[in-house]
């Protein structure tokens, strides 16, 4: 395997979310502070995954902040999102060093991360699908603010047949049971918005109908909606592969903890009704 020391540079910092570290800080804690209309109750809960946005801040902000604001976040994560770009792998793991923020770098796992390109499931060590990818960078500094002890590895998800998500989510499973082994947790996390530029009602109700097809945590039930209904959620490939390892580890439920959509929450920076982007978090737990 080639790996390098070269960390990855932010890329969105300024136009997505602040490129002022105090600025950032505040305002993602300010967004982790927020509580859901109906708060999920997760005390007793075993979170396996959770599912938030990655639009600008001041869109998307608000929904993976109640969300990330709702569970404990442990030190290891695999952090998977959509390919946009086209470019690098299918299965496209980091294989550069930590991401860098106005907050500082993130550091690799590179223990869940060498277990998983070793594994013969296609996940593969490649930098050029991270490099003007911001599904994942968005979705940082709120790791950082939340447990800065975190540590992480980066994954994008390209469109593959089922048989390959599968596959990848077994593995996936592995992992998580093989730290839970030596005494540690690893949270899935899945970068993904809804649907995209639809009106407000017409988006409220197609995602309605995506997170009814994720509570039934069927990765093919929940695949086959999506795409069978045009459902544009940039994250279906990822959170396939995800569900597909939460079957083998016993999740039992998925609750919404937050939903909006950019008409909503974007409504005091000029924001579109007639044509909005959703945005959902979810945890799902066992």
């Amino acid at each position: 395997m080639s790996f390098s020391d070269t960390p990855r540079q932010s890329v969105v910092a300024g136009r997505f979310y602040p490129g002022n570290a105090d600025e950032l800080r505040e305002q993602v804690t300010t967004y982790l502070a927020l509580r859901p209309s109906k708060p999920a109750d997760l005390k007793d809960a075993d979170v396996l995954a959770v599912m938030v946005p990655h639009a600008g801040y001041v869109f998307s902000g608000p929904v993976a902040g109640m969300t990330f604001g709702q569970i404990d976040l442990p030190d290891r994560i695999i952090l998977l999102g959509p390919n946009h770009t086209g470019r690098g792998a299918p299965f496209s793991v980091w294989s550069g060093g930590g991401w860098e923020t106005p907050l500082g770098t993130m550091p690799i796992d590179a223990v869940s991360r060498d277990a998983l390109i070793v594994s013969g499931a296609g996940f593969s060590p490649d930098m050029a699908a991270h490099g003007q990818e911001h599904s994942l960078e968005v979705v940082v500094p709120f790791l950082q603010v939340k447990n800065p002890a975190a540590r992480f590895v980066p994954i994008t998800v390209a469109g593959v047949p089922m048989p390959a998500l599968e596959a990848a989510g077994q593995v996936l499973a592995a992992t998580i049971e093989a730290a839970a082994s030596a005494g540690e947790r690893i949270l899935l996390v899945v970068s993904s918005d809804m649907s995209h530029y639809l009106p407000h009602d017409k988006a409220m109700a197609v995602d309605s109908m995506a997170l009814g097809a994720l509570a039934s945590l069927d990765p093919e039930k929940f695949h086959s909606t999506v795409r069978g209904q045009n459902i544009t959620m940039c994250g279906v490939f990822p959170m396939t592969m995800v569900l597909f390892a939460l079957v083998r580890l016993g999740a039992t439920k998925a609750r919404v903890i937050a939903y909006a959509t950019s008409g909503q929450s974007g409504r005091a920076f000029g924001a579109d009704m007639s044509k909005v982007v959703g945005y959902a978090g979810v945890a799902l737990t066992r």
